[in-house]
C-alpha cells in the first residue's frame, strides 16, 4: 500500500486540484497542480504539515500529515476534513 499522503497528492492532482503545504512557517507554499515532486518534497521536509487542497480557487479539503520513523503507510495522514472531496479520496484509499 502506498503512503496515504502520497496517494492523496496523486489523487488531488488527477482531479485537477492545487495543493498548499503549511509546514508551520510564515507562508503557505502554493503548488500548481502538476508538480507532484515539489509537493512531495515540501510535505516530507517537516515532521508535521497540513496539505490544503483547492479546486478552481475553492478549498475542498485539508489533511494533517505526520511523518514518523516506524508507522504504517495508512498512518501518514492522521486527520482530514469531512468534505465530499476528502471522503471520496478516503473511500478509494482505505
Amino acid at each position: 500500500m502506498q503512503k496515504a499522503h502520497l496517494d492523496l497528492i496523486k489523487y488531488a492532482l488527477d482531479e485537477g486540484c492545487t495543493i498548499s503545504v503549511d509546514g508551520g512557517g510564515d507562508e503557505l507554499d502554493l503548488i500548481d497542480g502538476d508538480q507532484y515532486q515539489q509537493i512531495k518534497d515540501d510535505v516530507e521536509a517537516c515532521d508535521s504539515t497540513v496539505m490544503i487542497i483547492y479546486k478552481k480557487d475553492r478549498r475542498v479539503g485539508w489533511a494533517n500529515v505526520e511523518l514518523e520513523y516506524e508507522q504504517l503507510a495508512s498512518e501518514t495522514i492522521c486527520d482530514y476534513s469531512a468534505s465530499p472531496f476528502m471522503n471520496a479520496w478516503a473511500d478509494q484509499y482505505y
